[in-house]
């Protein structure tokens, strides 16, 4: 029965956020769906594609991202390379602080956000998180 419930806030989730990307995009082109545009140079809607977008205590949700036909249209609601809402970003990164591995955490990752991660994600997530740069064999914090 919870598991119904489950996918159930996962497609409402998903649909909520498909429509605010299309009130975005809506206001990007500045008018509405099917409404044609009097500018000699019109910009119109090409479609969506469909993505996958991480939640803390929701797990993956799908998202259909409308796209224009001239690619000038970048959503801000759910820019485009986040996969993971940045509150995992923190926990992750405050797990790892406190001694656990990077492979513990991409056990983990399966139950507290219902997607794998790899070790080497695990951990370029903690490198971007917190600022941390590259010398030679080890990671310092950038000043």
């Amino acid at each position: 029965m919870f598991e119904l419930i489950r996918t159930n806030i996962k497609e409402q989730v998903g649909n909520y956020i498909s429509e605010l990307l299309d009130i975005e995009l809506k206001d990007h082109l500045k008018r509405n769906r099917y409404e044609r545009s009097t500018c000699t140079d019109p910009n119109y809607r090409n479609g969506s594609y469909a993505r996958r977008f991480c939640i803390k205590s929701i797990g993956d949700t799908a998202v259909k991202v409308p796209t224009d036909r001239k690619g000038t249209y970048k959503p801000k609601v759910l820019p485009r390379f986040k996969r993971y809402e940045d509150s995992i970003k923190e926990d992750l990164t405050l797990m790892y602080l406190t001694g656990i591995s990077t492979r513990s955490l991409s056990l983990l990752s399966n139950k507290l956000i219902g997607r794998k991660l790899s070790p080497q994600i695990s951990f370029s997530m903690f490198i971007k998180a917190k600022g941390f740069y590259k010398h030679g064999k080890r990671y310092i914090k950038r000043q």
